[in-house]
């Protein structure tokens, strides 16, 4: 009786949304579309592209093509080595505790020509840089892939998520640079994963006192 107890708690918890966590930010992989929920900006003399940003189809992982976020940043006159550019943000409530922060990046350099900064991504909350990824020189025609990240702990209250692309000027066609995947998610209590670990360890008793 005691076994079938413990497999219905790990049953559950498995199930539960501690055990798998919902996205605290609204369309991260823009599905919808369009920006919907996200604000943009841009930086001192930055710009994110005529017409931009859109959202398309576009294989930001390597593993096949889903809504994406498409930008193409620069400065909007020369400044030698100042970079510029812009993004986007998203306020988002959180409950207190540990937290995970994932996205998806890319750049992608136009058919005909090199270009040597494709674009520095950079990871905020609350202004404070947590992550960042500059893919530097880019080859014409093809598609360089990352991903930002962070684990932490972070205070109870409304949060601003902010990703900044930026690049300085350089001689040739604006590369394209690219958002998806973006999730903000509770790390569960130490109590609940202990409590977890206590049910799968009687559901494998259990098991093996079944087949025995």
């Amino acid at each position: 009786m005691e076994w079938r107890i413990l497999g219905f708690l790990a049953t559950g918890l498995l199930a539960s949304p501690m055990a798998a966590q919902a996205n605290l930010i609204v369309n991260g992989d823009f599905e919808t579309g369009d920006l919907s929920a996200w604000t943009t900006f841009v930086t001192a003399n930055g710009g994110l592209g005529i017409g931009f940003p859109a959202v398309v189809s576009f294989d930001t992982t390597g593993v096949g093509a889903s809504d994406a976020a498409e930008f193409k940043v620069g400065q909007l006159y020369f400044i030698a080595d100042v970079p510029a550019g812009g993004g986007i943000y998203q306020n988002f409530l959180f409950g207190g505790g540990g937290i995970v922060i994932n996205l998806d990046i890319a750049a992608q350099a136009q058919p005909n020509s090199d270009n040597g900064e494709a674009g520095l991504f950079e990871l905020f909350v609350d202004s404070v840089l947590l992550d960042s990824f500059d893919f530097g020189y880019i080859y014409a025609g093809t598609t360089e892939r990352a991903s930002l990240g962070y684990s932490g702990v972070l205070a109870a209250g409304m949060h601003e998520l902010r990703i900044q692309m930026t690049r300085t000027a350089r001689i040739g066609p604006t590369p394209y640079q690219y958002l998806d995947n973006i999730s903000v998610a509770t790390v569960p209590e130490p109590g609940t994963l202990a409590l977890l670990g206590l049910g799968l360890a009687g559901l494998g008793l259990r098991r093996r006192l079944n087949m025995g």
